[in-house]
């Protein structure tokens, strides 16, 4: 009997252990990557996000460009309420919306171990005050699922990396400065 199930779980066992090796050697090849620097057009607001490398983080995002009218970006990534008293803003002027022209937008991401096209941690919406969730994936080369939250608030978007073909369109634009008090 011992015999028997020697013949028996012997070869489950090498089964076993050759089938963790290729999983294990599996996980070690490198997993097909998208990189996300490049110019991604945001599609809920009129802006185009300037995604670049940085040292402490896997990436870092800057207003490439905005929409003159762009309020509600204003009213996200702007000055604080309380700056904005200080300043006398009740309602943003195309120069003060400029002024997000070529400001970093604080991302702290990590990069999922599991799944290297999904991102996720928080972002700092400086207008409001506070840091919301944030979750990137990047559904492919040229497509990105942003989904930011705070307590019950959910917001969805998807941004759109703009080719090359056509990044003469939205030319860098110039921050202005703030009007001196």
């Amino acid at each position: 009997m011992t015999d028997m199930i020697e013949k028996i779980a012997r070869p489950l066992g090498m089964a076993f252990a050759a089938a963790a090796i290729c999983t294990a050697a599996a996980a070690d090849e490198p997993v097909s990557q998208i990189d996300p620097v490049g110019l991604w057009k945001v599609n809920r607001f009129d802006i185009v996000m300037s995604i670049e490398d940085c040292d402490a983080q896997d990436f870092c995002p800057v207003i490439h460009w905005i929409a003159e009218d762009e309020r509600e970006v204003y009213d996200y990534f702007g000055p604080s309420s309380r700056e904005k008293r200080e300043r006398g803003i009740k309602n943003p002027t195309r120069d003060n919306i400029l002024e997000l022209c070529g400001q970093q937008i604080d991302f702290e991401l990590e990069q999922n171990p599991q799944n290297p096209l999904k991102y996720e941690g928080r972002v700092h919406l400086t207008g409001k005050g506070f840091w919301a969730n944030m979750k990137l994936e990047l559904k492919d080369e040229d497509t990105a699922a942003i989904k930011m939250s705070k307590l019950w608030v959910t917001e969805h978007d998807t941004w759109t990396r703009i080719p090359q073909s056509q990044k003469t369109r939205y030319t860098r634009c110039a921050p202005q400065r703030p009007a001196q008090l």
